[in-house]
């Protein structure tokens, strides 16, 4: 689960380009089985968060083949020039 708050002068253009690169990923990186992101729609309870992504991956080796992958990183580069903080927590069940 990753949840990114938006720089101020970031348009909804730009947040909207932003996650539609990341709905893509799952084409490009193996290892993916479930994506999905959108905006937040409960701001009392965000602390200033506004998109979230949730990704489910075929085990940890998914997840450690994702972070590296080219594809990946291109949007990890927008994310930071889009956001002013991004708070990811990684978990199994």
């Amino acid at each position: 689960m990753v949840a990114l708050r938006l720089r101020a002068a970031t348009t909804s253009e730009e947040a909207d380009a932003l996650m539609e690169a990341v709905r893509r990923l799952p084409e490009k990186v193996p290892g993916i089985l479930e994506l999905d992101c959108g905006r937040n729609f409960s701001p009392a309870r965000a602390k200033g968060f506004d998109l979230g992504i949730c990704v489910r991956f075929a085990g940890r080796a998914g997840l450690e083949a994702y972070g590296p992958h080219p594809d990946h990183q291109v949007v990890s580069r927008r994310i930071a020039e889009l956001c002013e903080d991004v708070f990811a927590v990684d978990f199994e069940v």
